[in-house]
């Protein structure tokens, strides 16, 4: 008779315990929506819009998916400056030539190689491939007499040639900081004539080094 008492109260507890649902609670029940990858990841991309249409995702267009240079325009303006301290002569510089650019300066690299720093007609720049060409500036030339200089402000960037959406363009570049370069400077004595024209071949041009950066290059023409 205890034997079976015994025996029915371990079934009793048995069932109990049997019977009783365990549950656990998250230590963290927060939960945030980051929508779902193409993938399957669950991780969305800065360049994939999300795919609940919500728009949380970052959406980029062709237009910004172009192959940018990776040094593109955050610069430093340089001044250039060219003084004339020829005591008693006046000296002539070129402020547009026929392309409607100066060259009383030019940037050359540390081989003495030109670099383009001028936006010119030559190329339309990228992703402006739609510009239309342009015709022939009108040259300008200006006038220094003893002590007195011209002034300019680079903005420390060259033009490239590239592509963009298959048509040819060019885009804008800055240069490394510290680099060395050569900065050329172009005068002459002699008079324009009536077209505003220089005479070329009696210009004198000098080449004064200096390095990205600074905050000036300048030369004393005579």
């Amino acid at each position: 008779m205890r034997l079976k008492v015994l025996l029915s109260s371990m079934l009793l507890s048995c069932l109990a315990a049997c019977s009783t649902t365990e549950k656990r609670v998250d230590e963290d029940t927060t939960t945030t929506d980051t929508g779902t990858a193409t993938d399957g990841s669950g991780i969305l991309d800065d360049a994939t819009d999300a795919t609940d249409g919500s728009g949380s995702g970052s959406d980029v267009t062709e237009d910004t998916r172009r192959d940018v240079p990776t040094d593109v325009i955050e610069t430093h303006p340089i001044n250039i400056i060219l003084t004339n301290l020829n005591p008693t002569e006046n000296i002539y510089v070129q402020t547009s030539n026929q392309a409607g650019v100066p060259t009383w300066y030019g940037l050359f690299d540390s081989n003495r190689n030109p670099v383009v720093i001028q936006d010119s007609c030559a190329a339309c720049n990228c992703p402006e491939v739609s510009c239309g060409a342009c015709g022939a500036a009108i040259p300008t030339v200006q006038e220094l007499r003893p002590s007195q200089e011209i002034t300019t402000s680079w903005t420390a960037t060259r033009w490239e040639d590239s592509s963009y959406r298959g048509q040819a363009c060019e885009w804008e570049v800055e240069l490394t900081t510290g680099d060395a370069y050569f900065m050329q400077f172009c005068w002459t004595h002699d008079a324009p004539d009536a077209d505003g024209n220089l005479p070329i071949a009696n210009m004198s041009c000098t080449q004064v080094p200096f390095h990205i950066g600074d905050t000036e290059v300048f030369y004393d023409g005579n």
